[in-house]
């Protein structure tokens, strides 16, 4: 998100562990000791899902998008549940910070 650019932050890493019909586990580590790691997961390879919430702990926050902000403090593990919504979207390139569009950058 910081770089707005895909693929995970400088010391962050990111693990699938488990996988349903109606959502996804997710296990989120930054290694920094010292920076604050802003991450933004898309529902699907192509954004084609839908979140519809996320739960950590024994709190659970609607979403309603392909797309989840993630703030992770220095030295911070955490796991999520997805619930998702399958093939709500249709697929894309576009990245979040494109809008609905994708750029064209040479014509």
């Amino acid at each position: 998100a910081d770089c707005a650019r895909p693929g995970l932050p400088p010391d962050v890493a990111a693990l699938v562990d488990e996988l349903r019909a109606d959502g996804a586990g997710l296990q989120l580590v930054n290694l920094s000791p010292s920076e604050t790691r802003n991450l933004i997961v898309q529902a699907g390879a192509f954004g084609e899902h839908e979140f519809a919430d996320v739960t950590h702990g024994d709190q659970t926050i609607p979403v309603g998008s392909r797309y989840l902000a993630v703030q992770l403090p220095p030295s911070t593990s955490i796991r999520l549940d997805t619930g998702m919504r399958r093939f709500a979207n249709q697929p894309t390139y576009a990245f979040p910070w494109h809008g609905d569009k994708i750029p064209v950058p040479y014509q």
